[in-house]
């Protein structure tokens, strides 16, 4: 109710700030348009009050009006961007009529207006070009044209992949089209480094309203869908110093605009094909395909993409629409090779085989016995290896028939792999949009988007029925809806709101037909199957047969509902007084999540070879004939949860913003841009409050044992774990500095926060106490050391799952065991950027710039356990870890499933850790903070970047970028790239070093050139027919090149202390051949002195890098002109043009007693070289 109260409070002093800034000021409008402004003066240089100034939209027939200031000042905001004609009127002075103004998105025109002495009626039409560096704001970014979008060649015709043409933008591991982190829809896409700070943090917006969902994984952010290429008609990314009205943790902003309709029909249809005819096969593949005697062959594949776009006018001059849709369709080989069971084994016919299954059930002392297992009784074989059929499991009977029929002979005593399957993955996407603009009148614009996507993916059945664990299907659906309205309350105070609404949910499962099963039909009691959270098929997992394994049934994690919306609102009035242009606005946003991901919701069995072994340990048996018999892993093996209660949780979050921000031009050549936005975080609240955090310094006791530190759970009076950070206030201080014709000079300084680790996440973060995880003792063990069963699969729990106790218990919950929780009070992220440079427009329309630009991050959210010991600890202590101490929490732990219950001792290394009441049973587990600020970087840049915009003939934008980063933690979308882990998360100064997604220098140059040959160009052909086939091409190209990242290598020791590095002896790059045989020198690394020391090599080595990106793509296009208005472009492209490879990541886990891999490279990073063709209609 606290929180509630002030939020209101909150709300209102926003609102109050508002109108009190309109009375004085103003604010600056919405992301997602563009704003023309000037100055109007006469030939003396004198400003020029009160002169008419006129604008109009040719497209669109809207003329809108203003008048200068006092100081000669005009400015026009919130416009669509476009082309625009500006017309000057004052008594005495000649109109001035200036055409093809541009309007860019995010972007001010500036455009200054001579007046010379005349009469009105005399017109002055000015048809040079406004100035193309602006000089207005202090902003790095990049334009991206809808010539450049068309015209570039693109893998997957992915819009946003665009963003690598800016300076200061590097892909993930330094790979350019890298499909290897296409893990998930969206995330796939946030794969970027931006001046040095974290990927997952760039914020998307889509005509200025937000199109970012927050990723399950805390505190992360990705688009909720990538918009059809045809549907953008330009967009900004901007990198730093953004401007105040937009929400960024200062990782930057891209910006879209979608396209919107005119006074003229206007749209395309298109075709583009990638078949796998043409296409270059990977150089590891081609490698196993020659020693295996196969021909060279490119892995099957194919992708062929369709749609259209429609815009034009419902009423002229007043009501427009557009719309579009793309449809895509792929396919990629896949492949695999299985162990499975004959038709023999699966009646319990081992006869054949060359190995011995043993009897759990029939040991004896015989002979034999007395001298291979020490006198001690042993299991004896079954007769002639035959498993009788009255001791198969039912179970297990009823589930071998869903295993497919061997079809080759297999190899070795285990007949590995002798079964083979080919197919191909899916992957099917549909897209649409629909605009509306409405003209309501000179003074108002109302125009509304909504947009829908649709993906199904996954990966192929390899068996012919639903239990194939590698199989699973995604079915993504997206919606973002934008209503926005413009309403001029004079002649220069505009009010502009915005809602959005966005939505990105996943279904995913495993074989559709696995959805709703009914496990009893196997075998399995009622009592059991109603347990489940979620209806699936059981997973069987095999792990020793031969070290390959053919498992059975729904792969654990692999169902997953993910439902991230967004409701957001936003308001702004924008104006100006006298050289100021002040702007103000407020944001809120509900930020809602339903997540789950059941681990086992049907049971996760392991079977191993310790049943059907001589002895448990003595390595021989079959894990399949363990199966057969229903007896699962040896104690100690139950590595996995085997059955799991989940929740589905259902959360949301708040967020305010409001800002304020002066651009101030001091003078016609210097402007100031004065900024500050204050964001409020507001914690995550769960519908049913099934959340807790974790108090380190909470007190009680517990059957008379007094204990510090516990789980605190929000109720009624307190729903959210957090307390609300009130002092995010961010400065945003630039300037703009115009001392002569062609030169700018810019520098500016921003504060940012979030994305905040309060905002919704999975329920794993902190809902221990609503979940549950139960392990199938399946075996116990005998007098003479032998495996023998306890519970069968036919009843593998006969005394029931664990039940949550959801929060019952209190500070208590989960004594004895583990936490995933958060802390109740920490920072959010917090970046400062700052960048300095200069920009010269050259002749013949080039651009050219040089910037410093550098980035400071703190408290990037990572994950640490508070229990891991710190290095201080492990080298005082050392092999004294390991000795018993009395118990002291015997009496408290009443958990049986605790590794500590009833039991009178425990390790010192527990006993020393900071809250031993709780534990995974092994060191550095106990209380996992799920993501908490954590660790820094700092990074430096030089960006240089030249630029020419489209032109007749040439158009080119060539950028460079050398930078170091430098940090000393982790990422939280671990799974996109290399990261690397801490040693010691209470001593960061261990780990500073280059950072793993580190890329030192990178270059990217794209062109486009119309050849000179055809119609209208220097060599003109003779003849129509001749002009029209063999005029007009174009050649559009994109070279990128750019180091590789540092390599991470660890791995000392495997002693569980800490993840311990090894010693460097000696520079690994020098004489090091570079190949994928040998990357670097594998002899340049020792063991430390000792395993309770961290070893002198470095987190990452600055010396030894992956192997850089140097790729070309390039595409060859003509359009056949058939009139005015209707055009048939074709377009040939090739990706990796030279089919340059890119080697991936070697191998980099340093084991002393298996060099054999260290420091080789398995796979390529780049993609071989493909052919694209397209066809496209335009009228």
């Amino acid at each position: 109710m606290l929180l509630k109260g002030l939020m209101k409070r909150v709300l209102r002093v926003a609102i109050c700030s508002i109108l009190i800034g309109w009375a004085a000021a103003s604010c600056f409008g919405q992301a997602g348009r563009g704003r023309i402004s000037g100055l109007i003066t006469d030939p003396t240089g004198a400003a020029v009050p009160s002169a008419t100034v006129k604008l109009l939209n040719p497209a669109t027939g809207v003329t809108l009006t203003t008048q200068t200031t006092g100081s000669g000042l005009y400015s026009f905001l919130s416009l669509n961007p476009g082309t625009y004609e500006l017309t000057v009127e004052q008594t005495g002075f000649a109109t001035v009529v200036q055409k093809a103004v541009a309007v860019q998105v995010d972007q001010t025109t500036t455009v200054n207006v001579t007046l010379h002495p005349g009469a009105v009626h005399q017109v002055v039409t000015v048809t040079s070009e406004a100035p193309l560096a602006s000089t207005t704001n202090a902003t790095v970014g990049q334009l991206i044209s809808e010539q450049t979008i068309q015209r570039v060649p693109l893998v997957d015709r992915d819009v946003f992949k665009l963003v690598q043409l800016s300076p200061g933008i590097t892909p993930v591991n330094g790979a350019v089209n890298n499909v290897e982190f296409n893990q998930r829809p969206g995330a796939d896409v946030s794969g970027f480094s931006i001046n040095g700070l974290p990927q997952g943090t760039l914020t998307y917006l889509e005509d200025g309203a937000p199109l970012t969902i927050a990723e399950n994984n805390l505190g992360a952010m990705i688009p909720a869908m990538i918009p059809p290429l045809d549907s953008i008609q330009e967009y900004r990314v901007e990198t730093s110093n953004v401007p105040a009205s937009t929400q960024s943790f200062g990782t930057g902003v891209l910006s879209l605009v979608s396209k919107s309709g005119s006074n003229k029909f206007h749209g395309d249809g298109f075709y583009y094909g990638r078949p796998n005819f043409w296409a270059a096969n990977d150089p590891f593949v081609k490698a196993s395909q020659l020693e295996a005697g196969q021909p060279n062959k490119a892995p099957n594949f194919h992708r062929y993409q369709w749609g259209g776009s429609v815009g034009g006018p419902i009423i002229h001059d007043k009501l427009f629409f557009f719309g579009d849709y793309e449809g895509t369709t792929q396919r990629s080989l896949a492949t695999g090779s299985y162990t499975v069971p004959t038709m023999a084994e699966r009646q319990g016919d081992f006869s054949a085989d060359s190995f011995t299954v043993y009897n759990p059930f029939d040991v004896q002392l015989t002979p034999l016995c007395a001298t291979t297992n020490g006198g001690m009784p042993c299991r004896q074989p079954f007769p002639n290896n035959i498993i009788p059929g009255n001791m198969i499991n039912p179970i297990a009977s009823n589930m071998v028939q869903f295993y497919p029929k061997p079809n080759q002979p297999g190899t070795g005593p285990y007949h590995v792999n002798n079964y083979f399957a080919s197919g191909l993955n899916p992957d099917d996407e549909e897209k649409f949009d629909i605009r509306i603009d409405d003209n309501m009148s000179a003074r108002q614009h109302l125009f509304g988007r909504f947009s829908f996507g649709r993906l199904k993916f996954g990966n192929a059945n390899l068996y012919g029925n639903m239990w194939n664990p590698n199989t699973y299907q995604n079915i993504t659906n997206n919606r973002n809806v934008l209503l926005a309205d413009d309403f001029s309350l004079t002649s220069s105070t505009l009010l502009q709101l915005r809602y959005s609404f966005t939505r990105h949910y996943e279904n995913q499962t495993g074989d559709p037909r696995q959805v709703g099963f009914d496990m009893t039909s196997l075998g399995f009691p009622k009592a059991l199957a109603a347990q489940s959270v979620y209806a699936d098929i059981p997973m069987i997992d095999f792990t020793d047969w031969g070290g390959f394994t053919a498992n059975l049934g729904s792969e654990p994690w692999t169902t997953f509902r993910f439902a991230s919306m967004d409701h957001d609102f936003i308001a702004a009035l924008s104006t100006i007084k006298g050289r100021h242009n002040l702007h103000m606005g407020f944001e809120y946003m509900i930020q809602l999540m339903n997540v789950g991901q059941p681990v086992a919701p049907s049971g996760w069995y392991a079977f191993d070879n310790t049943a059907t072994s001589s002895s448990t340990w003595a390595g021989d048996g079959s894990d399949f004939a363990s199966f057969l018999l229903g007896m699962g892993s040896a104690p100690g093996n139950e590595w996995q949860p085997a059955w799991s209660k989940d929740i589905f949780a259902a959360e949301r979050n708040p967020y305010y913003g409001t800002y304020i921000q002066d651009d101030w031009q001091v003078s016609n050549k210097l402007t100031l841009n004065l900024g500050l936005r204050w964001d409020i975080f507001g914690g995550r609240t769960e519908r049913y409050n099934r959340m807790e955090y974790f108090d380190p310094n909470l007190q009680y006791t517990v059957n008379g044992v007094s204990l510090k530190g516990g789980e605190v759970f929000v109720g009624p009076g307190k729903r959210d774990p957090y307390t609300t950070n009130l002092g995010n206030f961010g400065p945003r201080i630039g300037l703009a500095y115009h001392p002569f014709k062609n030169l700018v000079v810019r520098g500016g300084f921003g504060m940012f926060y979030g994305p905040s680790t309060h905002m919704v996440a999975s329920a794993e973060t902190n809902s221990d106490s609503f979940q549950t995880n139960t392990i199938w003792s399946a075996t116990t063990t005998d007098a003479y050391g032998n495996s023998i069963i306890a519970n069968s699969l036919t009843n593998p729990f006969p005394n029931g799952v664990v039940q949550p106790t959801n929060g019952k218990l209190g500070p208590a919950t989960n004594l004895g065991t583990s936490l995933s929780t958060v802390l109740h009070s920490s920072h959010d992220p917090t970046s400062y950027n700052f960048n300095f440079g200069l920009e010269y427009q050259l002749p013949a329309g080039f651009i050219a710039s040089a910037a410093w630009v550098g980035s400071r991050g703190l408290f990037i959210p990572g994950g640490y356990d508070l229990n891991q010991l710190s290095l201080q600890q492990i080298a005082q202590y050392g092999s004294s870890l390991g000795d018993s101490v009395p118990n002291p929490y015997l009496a408290a732990v009443t958990d049986p499933t605790s590794a500590i219950y009833q039991s009178p001792t425990i390790p010192l290394w527990e006993s020393i850790s900071s809250y031993p009441q709780f534990t995974s049973g092994g060191p550095n587990a106990g209380v996992g903070i799920s993501a908490g600020p954590l660790s820094d970087s700092i990074y430096h840049s030089v960006q240089l970047k030249l630029e020419k915009r489209m032109t007749q003939h040439f158009t080119t934008l060539f950028s460079f970028m050398g930078g170091k980063l430098i940090d000393d933690g982790n990422n939280l979308l671990s799974f996109i790239g290399q990261h690397a882990g801490v040693q010691d998360w209470r001593n960061l100064n261990l780990e500073r070093s280059l950072d793993p997604q580190d890329v030192s220098h990178w270059i990217s140059w794209q062109a486009s050139y119309n050849l000179p040959v055809g119609s209208g160009r220097a060599i003109n052909l003779n003849g129509h027919w001749t002009n029209f086939w063999l005029g007009g091409w174009t050649l559009n190209s994109v070279l990128s090149f750019g180091s590789g990242v540092p390599i991470i290598v660890s791995g000392a020791t495997n002693d569980p202390w800490f993840s311990q590095r090894p010693d460097i002896t000696c520079n690994p790059a020098n004489g090091a051949p570079h190949t994928a045989g040998q990357w670097f020198l594998p002899n340049c690394y020792a063991m430390p002195a000792s395993k309770f020391l961290p070893g002198t090599g470095p987190r990452t080595l600055p010396g030894v890098r992956s192997d850089g990106t140097h790729n070309l793509d390039a595409s060859l296009s003509k359009d056949f002109v058939f009139n005015e208005r209707t055009r048939l472009q074709f377009q040939l492209a090739a990706f990796n043009v030279t089919n340059s490879v890119q080697l991936g990541i070697p191998s980099a886990s340093w084991n002393p007693a298996n060099l054999a891999s260290f420091g080789r490279i398995t796979y390529a990073a780049s993609q071989p070289r493909q052919f694209q063709f397209g066809l496209r209609f335009v009228y």
